[in-house]
């Protein structure tokens, strides 16, 4: 066994009712490690799914080796690494997800569902990726439910259902891998409806591409407005002023939000979900127009002085900030020096809404999601949310979890027995209250402007730069893996603009972005040549990592 894994057994049922726990391992009792997720003395596995963006299969295999459990596994992700020729395991499906929204989708999500021998299921959902360096590396939260047991052979349709509708919703949530992996959804939903999901007490969260009717409440499943319409519902504040109480947003990357600091997607439309409330008849609707105070924590440049190695996870980039500048006023500083972590990067992603002193929360939302309009949707001129990325997370209510109207917070420092046992606390993994950014001292930690980091995170290179990959004739049986998916998808694309495919050369398509994508062979080598960082995002988006399959920068 690896270390760290032993006692998690003990230590899971003690971080009841909340379920959270933060990577990296720490030895606190809200600390895991990936080995403790399929720790043996929580069940042996029988078959488990993986649904992540990056996924490294050497390093998955080998935990699952180290733990004694079986490989048995179908794994579906976007960035999917090769495994090694010596290493052939024919118990591990993998599904690389290609979508018909190739332009505009980034499949986002993290989450396993583990099933035991004896026939029980373990939900798992993450903001971590399956690689060794986000779970031992950065801060990650995970959220592993109760294990969901087999109903009786003869119970109905709707038996095995909790109070937030998370089992029809997950399942809702899986029906949109359809057509991406048919395989998987056609075997994993039948068993799932056989499982008694009572002991769940959050709300599934979820995001899929497309462009989603908001107009019946009832039908309302997906990114901001879901969260909306369930705080609007169930959602209540500290007894304070409605205008002082506080959303503190946390993230590792933030998208292009808006240039116009009075009217943009992050303080209108999202934080205006955010902001619902339950409002009883006789309330005042004026509740309505206040506006929340808004922390947006992001690391700034001195919060992270450990190097660009362990930085490589930050996602935002300085030509989306230079255009939307106003931001700063909002951004707080990356801090969990209780935790002896201030120098690790953040990979998690949580929101939730605060008292004016951030020591109780009426909410707390463990995600996938990025703050961004790709992740959470952005309503059209008609209505409907557009959302582009799958993403997937957990909602917590206190009426749901404890039976009380806030939750008590506490900081990520140590063991939960340094709290009071009579009151359960939610713990962060952030220091509170929140510090803003000095102006003139504090800069938003940027992404990574590196071209040789594509295996690990396949982020884009520098603006302007040519890259050109060789991949030899020897390794043709992968390189041959790559082509098919450009071919297909640029006659998606020549076909959908009417656009004509260029002929007996290289595979290059004049339409948008595919255009920066060349690829050519000679006697000894096949050469892709990406002539921005635009042209590494379709890969990214084709699930395609030139380096896994081989390729090296060309001189």
């Amino acid at each position: 066994m690896m270390e760290g894994s032993s006692h998690f057994a003990e230590k899971h049922p003690r971080s009841n009712p909340f379920f959270i726990f933060y990577t990296p391992s720490s030895g606190s009792d809200v600390s895991c490690t990936f080995s403790d997720v399929i720790d043996r003395d929580l069940g042996i596995i029988a078959s488990s799914v993986h649904v992540s963006h990056v996924v490294d299969l050497e390093w998955l295999l080998s935990i699952y080796a180290e733990c004694g459990q079986s490989t048995t596994m179908h794994v579906v992700g976007s960035c999917v690494s090769q495994l090694d020729n010596n290493v052939h395991n024919k118990e591990v499906k993998v599904t690389r997800m290609l979508s018909n929204h190739v332009f505009s989708t980034v499949h986002h999500a993290k989450f396993s569902i583990l099933e035991y021998i004896d026939g029980s299921m373990r939900l798992i959902i993450t903001s971590a990726n399956l690689s060794d360096n986000d779970w031992t590396q950065h801060v990650n939260g995970v959220w592993i439910s109760p294990r969901l047991k087999l109903l009786p052979e003869d119970a109905g349709y709707t038996d095995g259902e909790c109070p937030t509708f998370f089992k029809s919703d997950f399942i809702r949530f899986l029906r949109a891998y359809s057509e991406m992996a048919p395989e998987l959804v056609d075997q994993i939903i039948p068993r799932l409806k056989r499982m008694d999901f009572s002991a769940i007490n959050c709300f599934f969260i979820g995001s899929v591409p497309g462009v989603h009717s908001c107009d019946n409440d009832e039908d309302v499943y997906w990114g901001h407005e879901r969260v909306g319409r369930i705080l609007e519902d169930h959602a209540c504040l500290p007894n304070y002023d409605v205008g002082r109480c506080c959303i503190v947003m946390q993230s590792s990357s933030i998208g292009s939000v808006g240039d116009n600091a009075d009217n943009n997607w992050l303080t209108g439309e999202f934080t205006r979900a955010l902001s619902a409330v339950f409002v009883a008849e006789n309330t005042n609707d004026a509740i309505d127009t206040i506006k929340t105070p808004i922390f947006l924590i992001y690391p700034s440049v001195r919060d992270l002085s450990n190097g660009s190695s362990l930085n490589n996870c930050l996602c935002y980039s300085s030509e989306t900030h230079a255009r939307q500048h106003w931001i700063s006023k909002y951004l707080c500083r990356w801090r969990n020096n209780a935790a002896g972590g201030a120098e690790i990067a953040p990979h998690v992603k949580c929101f939730l809404r605060t008292d004016p002193t951030f020591t109780i929360a009426s909410w707390f939302l463990l995600t996938s999601g990025n703050i961004s309009q790709a992740a959470w949707g952005k309503l059209n001129s008609r209505g409907g949310l557009y959302v582009k990325n799958f993403e997937a997370g957990v909602l917590l209510l206190p009426s749901f979890v404890t039976g009380n109207t806030a939750f008590p917070l506490a900081t990520l420092n140590g063991s939960i027995e340094t709290f009071n046992k009579d009151v359960a606390s939610l713990i962060v993994p952030f220091d509170l209250p929140p510090v803003r950014y000095s102006p003139g001292t504090d800069e938003p930690c940027f992404k990574q402007s590196t071209d040789l980091n594509l295996r690990q995170r396949n982020r884009s290179p520098c603006k302007d730069k040519h890259l050109r990959f060789t991949i030899s004739k020897g390794d043709e049986h992968r390189a041959e893996e790559i082509f098919p998916n450009l071919s297909s998808v640029a006659d998606k694309v020549v076909q959908k603009q009417s656009a004509r495919r260029a002929q007996n050369g290289p595979t290059y398509c004049d339409v948008q972005s595919l255009s920066d994508i060349q690829v050519s062979h000679d006697v000894d080598s096949y050469t892709v040549l990406l002539k921005n960082a635009a042209a590494l995002k379709i890969l990214h988006y084709l699930m395609i990592d030139v380096r896994s399959y081989g390729a090296r920068p060309s001189k």
